[in-house]
């Protein structure tokens, strides 16, 4: 151990070569840092220059006036923090002291609080889906980021290695901040705002707080017919159109140049089952009945998958609707001999559309990688692409859902939810989100008969879950009185939801009182909404949401340099997803369509690896494609001036990994090192990585 600092640097070098041939001896430690060739660690940081509008200073005033009034302590830090601070100040001193004073407040009182109201949500704005400004500089710039790359207009994330097209480098956001109220009104604002961008409008007696419930996948039975005829080719999935049409195979050598093309390709591919069904379509009596029956006529010819539709059906997942089993009975009454003749360009369109749009014709495709000594129609196998199927159909019956894809369409709505499917690579997505997955929840090494169940039924997880609600606070005078009122004209208490964003805090339950800490971890570690996810402390340590996201916002600069690494160690993680962009763009795939395509781009990257480091291909991997953090400092505050304090910080934290009194050591070294060039810092730096 070091009695002190050593006299002069090739002391402090001998030093620093003893304690590591000392505790080489019981211990390693690889620092990301020095695996990079640009020595970054795989990390950017990224300083927006925040915005402060006149707007901003005015509700700055007004909330400090209004604090003054009360007897509250300052609220400058509030208002740096988050806008709207009426309408999300939850339990603070203030708030308390408005709700203690709301029967007899004095005329200043009063006063203050009439030039205050501009710092909440308007109900009447908000039920007629109005724009809301951000009101706040950070606000802002998360507004700008969380939108970035079309993502207000996608359900998905694009995959890290597309079918076609170019690869597009989006991530989900984690934000974290100091003050609890933070992630109540990101959640809230940037769902709000993602609705509206979504196509989302008041019409008729349709509003926010009521939006419209209709379901259009659905099983219903009606005095004249069954209503889900058609949706259940993307229901239950399809082993020869999946074995027919692979966008993985199809695009082996690299992604295609657009959809055109991958379409085109599949057509290709599906020429001789075109053929096949075309033969066994008889004249039309009655209605017509091969764009929803003729696939299954083809696969209910095969013996296996007979059996599993007559004895499976995922009647757990739709007990609601009785009418799902007449479904089934009358597909396959219908099979038996598809009626219409299908004009042959219009029935491979048709298939196309199957082959790359459907939800279980996909979820099938994906699930084959993980079971390839199973066939595909396997009944383990179709069983799992059908439940993720359902998963799928519960995202598309929502009211956002649903205005997007008819905004963006003109079809009836299951041809647009495969055309959504099939132009934004729902298979790739998959084939990436299932090796992670599967992963992540330790299901590798489990049996397909085991694996398969549990990886569909966490897919379905993290596309069910819930929005967040976040309740909204209301003020207004009435009289010589205070009305804090969550009652808006008599309707239930007024509410925002957190879909598009949601939010991480102590005490997060779900509406039946259940913890959504795992709920929340599951989905954002999905490829799928929420795109963002605003949290305090509690998520700074032993959650890992580096799945999907590799920006960290840091809304408020941390205090230290150990939460600093804390915070963006949690997406900073094996396999993360900057680290399969980087993979994607190196690494191409084999020639084994069954096989899982990331474990091989791994296998090959790793065996093609001369770094020496086991960090590298997993934890880091050189590319374009880094982790971002971004600074959201205010101009001219301290914590603008604090940033470059505490990146020296993490430098030297880093130097001093692990040593006794380390803040007082790294208080020694912060005024040593304004005398050293970094070269020297390297000299005396400590490392414990593995000698090779």
């Amino acid at each position: 151990a070091l009695g002190h600092l050593p006299a002069s640097l090739d002391a402090a070098e001998d030093a620093a070569r003893r304690i590591e041939r000392h505790l080489g001896q019981v211990m390693s430690r690889t620092e990301r840092v020095s695996e990079t060739e640009a020595r970054d660690g795989m990390v950017q940081a990224v300083v927006p220059n925040l915005q402060v509008t006149t707007a901003d200073l005015a509700d700055a005033r007004a909330m400090n006036d209004l604090a003054r009034a009360f007897g509250s302590a300052d609220v400058t830090g509030f208002w740096k923090s988050a806008p709207y601070l009426l309408s999300f100040m939850r339990d603070y001193d203030l708030a308390r002291k408005l709700e203690a004073a709301k029967d007899h407040p004095t005329v200043a009182q009063r006063k203050a609080l009439k030039a205050a109201l501009r710092c909440q949500l308007s109900p009447l704005a908000l039920e007629a889906y109005e724009p809301v400004e951000a009101g706040n500089a950070r606000m802002r710039a998360l507004l700008n980021l969380a939108f970035s790359d079309d993502l207000g207009r996608r359900l998905w994330l694009p995959p890290s290695r597309p079918s076609f097209g170019p690869q597009i480098a989006a991530s989900k956001l984690l934000v974290f901040s100091d003050w609890q109220m933070v992630p109540d009104a990101i959640a809230a604002l940037l769902s709000y705002e993602a609705e509206r961008r979504m196509g989302m409008t008041a019409q008729g007696s349709h509003t926010y707080s009521n939006p419209p419930t209709a379901r259009p996948l659905r099983f219903a039975v009606t005095a004249e017919r069954l209503a889900g005829l058609r949706v259940l080719p993307l229901m239950l999935p399809s082993p020869l159109l999946a074995a027919a049409v692979d966008p993985l195979r199809l695009a082996q050598g690299g992604p295609l140049p657009d959809h055109v093309t991958l379409r085109a390709r599949a057509r290709d591919s599906l020429a001789p089952l075109a053929a096949r069904l075309a033969a066994r379509c008889t004249e039309a009596e009655r209605e017509v009945t091969w764009d929803w029956a003729g696939v299954a006529s083809l696969d209910l010819a095969e013996a296996g998958y007979a059996a599993w539709l007559a004895s499976w059906g995922p009647a757990d997942r739709l007990d609601d609707e009785p009418g799902w089993r007449d479904h089934l009975d009358e597909l396959r009454k219908a099979s038996k001999a598809p009626r219409g003749r299908p004009d042959p360009a219009n029935l491979l369109d048709h298939l196309t559309d199957l082959a790359l749009g459907s939800p279980a014709t996909c979820a099938l495709r994906s699930l084959g990688r993980h079971a390839p000594g199973l066939k595909l129609d396997d009944p383990a196998l179709l069983s799992a692409a059908t439940t993720i199927a359902m998963g799928f159909r519960r995202l598309f019956n929502q009211p956002d859902v649903q205005s997007l894809l008819r905004a963006e369409s003109d079809e009836v709505y299951w041809r647009a939810v495969l055309d959504y499917c099939s132009a934004h690579d729902l298979s790739a997505v998959l084939d990436e989100y299932l090796h992670v997955l599967a992963e992540s929840e330790g299901l590798t090494a489990l049996p397909p008969a085991q694996a398969l169940p549990l990886l569909a039924e966490k897919v379905v997880e993290a596309l069910s879950l819930l929005p967040a609600q976040i309740d909204l606070r209301h003020y207004e005078l009435r009289g010589n009185a205070i009305a804090i009122d969550r009652q808006h004209r008599r309707r239930a208490k007024l509410r925002m939801r957190g879909r598009y964003a949601t939010r991480l805090v102590k005490g997060g339950t779900g509406e039946d009182g259940t913890q959504r800490v795992d709920q929340v971890r599951l989905a954002f570690n999905s490829p799928f909404r929420p795109f963002v996810l605003a949290s305090t402390s509690i998520g700074q340590e032993g959650l890992d949401f580096h799945l999907y996201c590799h920006r960290i916002v840091h809304w408020n600069l941390p205090g230290n340099p150990v939460d600093m690494e804390q915070r963006e160690g949690r997406v900073h993680r094996f396999k993360n997803h900057a680290v399969r962009l980087n993979l994607a763009k190196r690494a191409a795939i084999g020639s084994d369509a069954r096989q899982d395509p990331w474990a091989a781009m791994f296998e090959v990257a790793r065996a093609t690896d001369d770094h020496g480091s086991e960090l590298v291909p997993y934890w880091l991997l050189d590319g374009p494609t880094k982790v971002e953090r971004h600074i959201l400092s205010l101009p001219f505050s301290r914590e603008s001036t604090r940033l470059g304090w505490l990146n020296r910080s993490v430098a030297l934290y880093r130097l001093a990994f692990g040593q006794p009194r380390q803040d007082d050591l790294l208080a020694i070294l912060d005024r040593a090192a304004s005398e050293l060039a970094p070269e020297d810092l390297d000299r005396i730096q400590i490392s414990l990585r593995p000698r090779v």
